[in-house]
């Protein structure tokens, strides 16, 4: 006698559950490292537009930025360290801001600092 067999062994469908569980946890693992890359993004974005910011109200207001300072954005406190780099000439300072983002990263932005008087060279605002 001839036995037909219809359906799947327990072993094709063992071998089905692995495959798809494998197949699932590296979609769950491309997933997480995606929304993790588009946090790191936000924080990086909105500590460049503090540090804009800082940057824009200095020359705006023509004066130096303290050393550091706190500022609110987005429901956050974003903590900013800055200081000034002076060229060899002394003609040309550059404001550099630091701004620590909510992930422990530090995020840089320099921009000219036309107000900063060196060896006698006034500058206007």
């Amino acid at each position: 006698m001839k036995s037909r067999q219809e359906g799947m062994t327990l072993l094709e469908v063992l071998l089905a559950l692995v495959i798809f569980a494998v197949a699932s946890l590296a979609l769950m693992n491309s997933f997480n490292g995606m929304l993790n890359g588009q946090e790191n993004l936000r924080q990086r974005t909105l500590a460049l537009w503090v540090a804009d910011n800082a940057l824009t109200e200095s020359c705006l207001y023509g004066k130096r930025l303290p050393a550091q300072g706190v500022t609110a954005l987005a429901g956050d406190e974003w903590p900013w360290v800055s200081d000034i780099i002076k060229d060899e000439d002394g003609m040309f300072s550059l404001q550099r801001i630091r701004v620590s983002t909510g992930n422990g990263q530090m995020v840089e932005l320099h921009g000219l600092a036309p107000f900063v008087q060196d060896k006698g060279h006034a500058a206007t605002p």
